[in-house]
């Protein structure tokens, strides 16, 4: 066989296996796939401990319907949440770190991976001193290296073995001034001085954790997305730099509100990430984030659109999302769309009624990643 019929019947055996996703408003299209380099689809919880979120029952079982294998916790095992001083750990009600340990136990007993949010995060760390020991005068820059390494030092002995963890949370979207960031050497040599010291104390205390940072803003080649100018240039170059100083092993993108960005956008974004040899996860996934009145079939089409992208690309290692996966429980955030299940019927009972979205989740998800 020459090589040039062979390309032409691997390029006819690959179209035949793209999935076509249907339109209609009241059917879960079909879910031929084709072979995919996702190795996990994973969903967002919490164990319901930070202010401002509803406290649904825990353990979360109503999350155990989505065919998931790998959990995030959205805020209540975030460092901004739990350490309150040079070396106390209260988290927002006292718990410390048992969040921390609560979710390791979910995710063990249904054999699902945990992806900890347990480093530096933007939002929370601004002149409005959300980090709470900073806001109680942490003091000088050596102060916050010193009270941010003994939390990591504290968990790290209390969970030393959570298997992923993101330690940078929305870097390109904090100044190198910012208080945190310039404590631990702002841009520096590099660039991202501060994000490498700050990846290596993660790897030094998790050897055997699997480091990564994610932002937004990045998921396009192109500027059509709702949150912005693509920011992907700085992300790639960032990448770049972090993995030369191996303080990295995958990267993500949150994935938030891509319905204006076009798939051919979207699969050069991706292609352009693969180069750079850092697995990609897509950390927050949520079509139509903050949005409002967005119907079934609309988040339907763009989650099968945008998944399709991702999965047909073979460069996409996980996705993750939706950040709020119950329409009562927002996290705060109101007024969006990221729910796919409505439990507001009886949240405590976590009973709850899948949108279209979910239902085709749960049909489509399983033959690509079965559960074990």
């Amino acid at each position: 066989m020459t090589i040039r019929l062979r390309l032409a019947l691997v390029k006819l055996v690959i179209g035949l296996a793209l999935p076509v996703f249907a339109q209609q408003t009241n059917t879960v299209p079909p879910t031929r796939l084709p072979s995919t380099a996702l190795r996990f689809f994973g969903g967002v919880t919490d164990p319901g401990l930070f202010s401002g979120q509803y406290k649904f029952s825990w353990p979360d079982t109503l999350l155990l319907t989505l065919p998931i294998n790998m959990v995030t916790c959205q805020d209540s095992t975030a460092e901004y949440q739990c350490q309150t001083g040079a070396n106390t750990f209260n988290g927002v009600t006292g718990l410390g770190l048992k969040p921390i340990g609560s979710m390791l136990l979910y995710c063990r007993a249904h054999k699902c991976q945990f992806l900890w949010y347990g480093g530096f995060a933007a939002y929370f760390s601004g002149s409005s001193g959300q980090y709470a020991w900073y806001a109680n005068n942490a003091g000088s820059g050596p102060n916050i290296v010193r009270w941010f390494t003994n939390w990591v030092i504290a968990v790290s002995r209390a969970y030393p073995d959570i298997p992923y963890i993101n330690y940078c949370n929305e870097p390109l979207h904090s100044s190198n001034t910012n208080p945190f960031p310039a404590a631990f050497g702002g841009a520096g040599r590099t660039g991202y001085d501060w994000i490498i010291n700050i990846g290596k104390i993660f790897r030094t205390y998790f050897p055997n954790a699997r480091l990564g940072v994610n932002d937004f803003q990045c998921e396009s080649v192109a500027n059509d997305l709702n949150t912005g100018d693509t920011k992907l240039p700085q992300f790639i170059n960032m990448v770049n730099v972090l993995k030369k100083a191996d303080v990295i092993d995958w990267a993500g993108w949150e994935g938030y509100s891509l319905q204006s960005t076009s798939s051919a956008n979207f699969a050069a974004a991706i292609q352009e990430m693969a180069n750079t040899g850092v697995p990609l996860f897509l950390t927050e996934f949520s079509p139509e984030a903050y949005l409002t009145g967005v119907s079934q079939a609309t988040q339907l089409a763009d989650w099968q659109r945008l998944m399709g992208v991702a999965i047909n690309s073979g460069e996409v290692e996980g996705i993750i999302g939706p950040w709020t996966f119950r329409k009562s429980n927002t996290g705060g955030v109101t007024g969006d769309s990221y729910w796919i299940i409505d439990d507001r019927a009886n949240p405590s009972s976590d009973t709850g009624t899948d949108t279209l979205t979910s239902k085709w989740l749960k049909s489509y998800i399983p033959t690509i990643i079965p559960r074990t």
